[in-house]
């Protein structure tokens, strides 16, 4: 199977390559130019032309972190849906949102609903088999979102990751007094919203998290990350508040920090050579969801690597378009949502930008109208969401 894409503005790392042309063959971006020369082959042998009519292509977006899927699974508190519905309904959203691989943050915490252990247990079973179905649309991978709190929850990880069911780690302390909980009230307010439970019930889970963060054996989560790094398995850190924290996790094997809470702990992140990873919501809304660290104001101190969709992928082109018009640079913007979680996630060899060789994941898109619309995704040499230019 061989696409041409002709007439585009196409997104490089370096530069905007304009009028330019791709030629694809199976999965596999072959040709990237704009020398009308290259025009020099056989029209006969193209299965599929596709005018870009001097709109952008960009690299796939590859998401690093979604808790989308919960949402499709429970729309609502205690209402839960099949699972194989869930996912192939999500497969059918994300690339219409130019999203071409998703990293499903799952929980593995002592939550409830959607977030319980069998739940979050049979989520991650559920992805693992359907990365290589041949109906999904897009690449599905599982990032696990390990609460340090969890302590049962150390052999499971142990056993996902000798079971090669996981693609990315993280690692969250969401006990209250630190992290994006400095203020207890809010995680109750939270928690009572999203999953329906009662203040009694988190006032007691509140108290049951301060005991058993008294007794955290971090040698224990630091053998965790060794074995994932054996695994080429990279690992974030999540909710970082404080610089200590920052060379804490920096010397334990961290390499992204994700939502760090304050502007002076996500510079320090870039000191340390840490990446950041801030959320599509927070560009859009203009502020974090508990008042915590603006991603904008990140960007702007070039101290902000990564954009991910955390809650809303919907907001994804919107505010790539958002962070490309404030600092009036689109291919910086791009990389955001593709090149750099590409090379956070250790995939970067095959994905994450538009070079000869590399796997053919491709959104056509037009961000000079009135709203940005995706109106053609590629996923491996796959047309997989298309609209009318």
């Amino acid at each position: 199977m061989i696409k041409l894409i002709h007439n585009a503005n196409i997104v490089l790392e370096d530069m905007i390559l304009e009028n330019g042309h791709l030629i694809i063959e199976g999965d596999t971006i072959k040709k990237v130019s704009n020398d009308r020369i290259d025009y020099a082959f056989d029209f006969n042998e193209i299965d599929e032309i596709i005018d870009a009519k001097n709109l952008y292509v960009i690299p796939g977006i590859i998401d690093i972190h979604s808790d989308a899927i919960e949402k499709e699974i429970e729309p609502r508190p205690s209402t839960l849906l099949p699972f194989n519905m869930a996912f192939y309904e999500l497969d059918k959203k994300l690339p219409a949102n130019g999203i071409t691989t998703v990293y499903h943050s799952i929980s593995l915490g002592d939550g409830v609903g959607v977030r319980s252990i069998d739940n979050s247990l049979k989520m991650i079973k559920n992805i693992d088999s359907y990365k290589n179905i041949d109906s999904k649309s897009i690449n599905h991978k599982v990032h696990l979102r390990y609460e340090v709190l969890y302590y049962e929850g150390l052999e499971k990880v142990l056993e996902l990751l000798d079971e090669n069911k996981i693609d990315y780690l993280s690692i969250m302390d969401h006990s209250p007094g630190q992290g994006q909980y400095t203020n207890p009230t809010f995680y109750k307010e939270y928690a009572t919203k999203v999953w329906g439970v009662t203040e009694n019930y988190v006032d007691t889970w509140l108290d049951d998290l301060v005991n058993l963060h008294d007794n955290l054996d971090w040698n224990k989560i630091a053998n965790i990350i060794g074995i994932a790094k054996t695994k080429n398995i990279n690992v974030a850190s999540h909710d970082d508040d404080t610089l200590e924290k920052m060379d804490f996790i920096k010397n334990i094997g961290i390499n992204v920090s994700e939502f760090p809470i304050t502007l002076e702990v996500a510079k320090h992140s870039k000191k340390l050579g840490v990446l950041t990873c801030l959320g599509a919501p927070n560009i859009v809304r203009g502020k974090s969801h508990n008042n915590n660290l603006k991603a904008m104001d990140a960007i702007l101190e070039d101290c902000c690597d990564i954009v991910c969709s955390d809650y809303l992928p919907s907001a994804m082109i919107k505010s790539m378009c958002i962070v490309a018009e404030r600092i009036n640079n689109l291919n910086k913007a791009v990389s955001l949502f593709t090149s750099n979680p590409a090379k956070a996630v250790g995939i970067y060899d095959e994905r994450g930008s538009i070079k000869e060789n590399k796997k053919a994941d491709l959104v056509l898109v037009d961000i000079d109208s009135e709203y940005p619309k995706v109106l053609n995704t590629i996923v491996n040499g796959k047309t997989v969401y298309k609209r009318e230019v």
